[in-house]
């Protein structure tokens, strides 16, 4: 899958940013962590478009340029349906992941309910737990 995600221009990234929680699993630790992602709007509104710039956080940049992205949808009983974005890169230059067994790092983080292309804090250990099993599915 390519990258889905819209261009913010540098001028824009200055006006307005947040530091969101998100899920890091790193391919050089054992563990995954909680990981504060910059992450550009427009607005304050939460319903607006937030970008994150994942970019900034993945290594090898030389071996892969591009980030990709995948909408990961969950429907738990007794719970409302919870939407992740999960952030990632593929080459065969990176190095693997010991966890997961896939190469590169990876960053999971929680869709909006209101709006498909914002992204919101994530809520706490419910939702780290979630992260956890979407990224070993």
């Amino acid at each position: 899958m390519v990258n889905q995600r819209i261009y913010v221009e540098p001028a824009a990234i200055n006006r307005l940013t947040f530091r969101l929680r998100s899920r890091f699993y790193s391919a050089y630790t054992h563990t995954p962590r909680t990981f504060y992602v910059l992450t550009a709007a427009s607005t304050l509104n939460a319903q607006a478009c937030r970008h994150p710039l994942v970019d900034l956080y993945f290594e090898s940049h030389r071996y892969q340029p591009y980030t990709h992205d995948v909408f990961v949808h969950l429907k738990v009983p007794g719970r409302s349906n919870t939407s992740f974005r999960v952030f990632f890169k593929r080459s065969t230059r990176l190095p693997v992941n010991p966890v997961l067994g896939v190469q590169g790092d990876l960053v999971v983080m929680r869709i909006s309910s209101k709006g498909r292309n914002s992204v919101v804090n994530m809520r706490g250990r419910a939702d780290y737990r979630l992260a956890d099993y979407i990224v070993r599915q």
